[in-house]
C-alpha cells in the first residue's frame, strides 16, 4: 500500500508539474507581446505582471516533490571586534549571529550533528525538511566567547573544524557571554582575539553545543615557486610567513605580531598555495633570510622601505645568494601532507577522547588523491562546496553551503541576515527566493568591491 501511495504521489506531482511549467512557459512568450505592442504604461504593467506571474508558476515547478535538502551552513568567526583577524569578511556580529538564530528557532528548525547528516546521507536516518547543521571553521576563542553560548541558549548544536596547529595550551575557561548574561562577568572582561585551548574545546564538546572534526594540521601555505613575488614588509605582512617561521608561536601569533614583523622584514615571500594542495613546496635558505633582514634592520627597519629602490637592493642580494634555497624532496612533501591528516587526527582524539571521522578542507581546495589519503588515515567523510545533501548520496562528501556576506566595515548587517534567509530558503529548495537572493548578493559583492579588509 505504501508503494502504490509513493508511486501515485510521484505520478500526481510529475502531472502537476508538467503543467504549471507548460502554463508558465506559455506566459513568458505572452509578456513579450504584450512588452512589444504598445509603449502605454497600462500595456507595460500587465506585461510585467505576466512576467511575474511566469516566473512564479516556473519557480513553482522546481519546488514539486523535490527530496528534503539539508544544509550545512558554513560560518567562521562570530566577533564583536575581529579586527586582529586576517581577514574580517569572513566575521559576523553577535547580534547578527544571534538574529539569524532566532530565525531558525521562529521558524521550528531542528539543529543536527555532521553524524545524523551522514546517516542521512547512507539512508539509514533521513532528516526532515527542518534539518541543518551548523559548521563554524578555524577555531577561534569566539567559538567559546560567543558561539557556545548562543547555541546553548537557544538548545542548538554545531560542529567546530579545528586546525590542531592553532589550539592554545591550558584548560582554563575563560569568559563568554553565559557569564555576562548572568552577572558573573562584563562585557569588558571578555577577550575576543586568538584562539580557543583544549579546554574550552573539551567544555564544548561534552555540553554538546559544538562538536570538534578535523580541519588538518598546519592551516597554512606553502611556496610553490623559486620566484621571488615580494618581501615581507609593510603594506604586504603575509602573516602565513610568521605561521611558518614559528610554528609554536601558531596561537599566539596575533599578540606578538610587532616583534615577528620586526625579525622577518626583508624575508622574501614566494608564490604560494594551501599547504595540504602543495605536492612540493621552495624552501628558502635560511641564512639568507636572515642576511635580508639584517641589511634592513641595519638600514633602518621600517625607514628602508620608504626608500624608492628598497625592491632593487633586496632582490639583489638574493639574486646573488649562491643558495636561495631548495625544493622538498618527494619524500619530505608526502611525510609533510600524511602529518596533515594522521597528526591531527590523533592529537585531537588524545586529547578529547573521540573519535575524529570529518575533515574539513581549508578553503575548501581538494582533490581525489588527497581524499584517499585522508581516507588511508581513518576520515570517513570530508567537505565538500556545491551539492546537495540527498537521502542515499553517499557520506564520502558532506556538502556545505556558504553565503555571501558584507565586509564588517560597512555594517549593513541586515543584508546578512538576509542572505543567510534568503539562501537558507533557496538551497532548501524554495525557489521563488531565486531573484531576490541574487540581486542581494550582486549588491554585496559591489559593496565588498569597493574595498573591504
Amino acid at each position: 500500500m505504501r508503494l502504490r501511495f509513493s508511486m501515485h504521489s510521484r505520478k500526481r506531482d510529475r502531472l502537476e508539474r508538467n503543467a504549471l511549467f507548460l502554463l508558465g512557459l506559455a506566459l513568458v512568450p505572452a509578456a513579450a507581446i504584450a512588452l512589444a505592442w504598445n509603449a502605454r504604461p497600462t500595456t507595460q504593467a500587465v506585461a510585467v505582471l505576466l512576467g511575474f506571474a511566469a516566473y512564479l508558476l516556473l519557480s513553482r515547478t522546481w519546488m514539486i516533490g523535490r527530496e528534503p535538502r539539508v544544509p550545512v551552513v558554513t560560518f567562521h568567526s562570530i566577533s564583536d571586534k575581529p579586527e586582529w583577524l586576517v581577514d574580517t569578511h569572513f566575521s559576523l556580529p553577535t547580534a547578527t549571529f544571534e538574529r539569524m538564530m532566532r530565525y531558525l528557532h521562529r521558524r521550528g528548525y531542528i539543529t543536527v550533528s555532521l553524524e545524523d547528516v551522514r546517516k542521512h546521507l547512507r539512508g539509514e536516518a533521513p532528516l526532515g525538511p527542518r534539518a541543518i547543521a551548523l559548521t563554524f571553521d578555524d577555531g577561534y576563542l569566539d567559538s567559546w566567547v560567543a558561539v557556545h553560548p548562543i547555541l546553548k541558549r537557544h538548545g542548538f548544536q554545531g560542529t567546530l573544524f579545528v586546525p590542531t596547529d592553532f589550539v592554545q595550551d591550558g584548560d582554563e575557561l575563560r569568559p563568554n557571554l553565559e557569564d555576562v548574561w548572568s552577572g558573573k562577568a562584563s562585557a569588558n572582561d571578555l577577550d575576543w582575539s586568538g584562539y580557543a585551548n583544549w579546554g574550552e574545546l573539551r567544555a564544548m564538546e561534552e555540553q554538546g553545543t559544538l562538536r570538534l572534526e578535523g580541519h588538518t594540521k598546519s592551516h597554512s601555505w606553502l611556496f610553490t615557486s623559486d620566484q621571488v613575488q615580494d618581501f615581507y614588509r609593510p603594506g604586504n605582512w603575509s602573516f602565513f610567513v610568521q605561521w611558518n617561521d614559528s610554528p609554536e608561536r601558531k596561537p599566539y601569533w596575533h599578540l606578538g605580531k610587532p616583534e615577528a614583523d620586526a625579525r622577518l622584514m626583508g624575508t622574501p615571500v614566494f608564490p604560494s598555495a594551501r599547504s595540504h594542495m602543495v605536492r612540493c613546496c621552495f624552501l628558502p635558505n635560511p641564512e639568507l633570510c636572515a642576511a635580508l633582514n639584517g641589511h634592513v634592520l641595519a638600514s633602518g627597519g621600517f625607514v628602508f622601505f620608504q626608500r624608492p629602490n628598497w625592491d632593487a637592493e633586496l632582490r639583489k642580494m638574493f639574486n646573488g645568494a649562491a643558495v636561495p634555497g631548495r625544493w622538498e624532496t618527494p619524500q619530505e612533501a608526502l611525510d609533510r601532507v600524511h602529518s596533515e591528516f594522521a597528526g591531527s587526527k590523533l592529537l585531537m582524539e588524545e586529547r578529547l577522547g573521540k573519535p575524529i571521522r570529518v575533515l574539513c578542507w581549508p578553503g575548501d581546495q581538494y582533490d581525489e588523491t588527497l581524499e584517499a589519503m585522508a581516507a588511508s588515515h581513518g576520515y570517513e567523510s570530508s567537505t565538500a562546496l556545491g551539492g546537495y545533501n540527498l537521502v542515499g548520496g553517499g557520506e564520502r562528501r558532506i556538502q556545505r553551503v556558504y553565503f555571501p556576506f558584507m565586509h564588517r566595515r560597512y555594517r549593513e548587517e541586515w543584508l546578512n541576515y538576509w542572505a543567510f534567509v534568503l539562501g537558507l530558503r533557496l538551497y532548501e529548495g524554495n525557489y521563488y527566493c531565486l531573484i531576490p537572493f541574487f540581486l542581494l548578493s550582486y549588491i554585496i559583492r559591489v559593496f565588498n568591491s569597493r574595498g573591504g579588509q
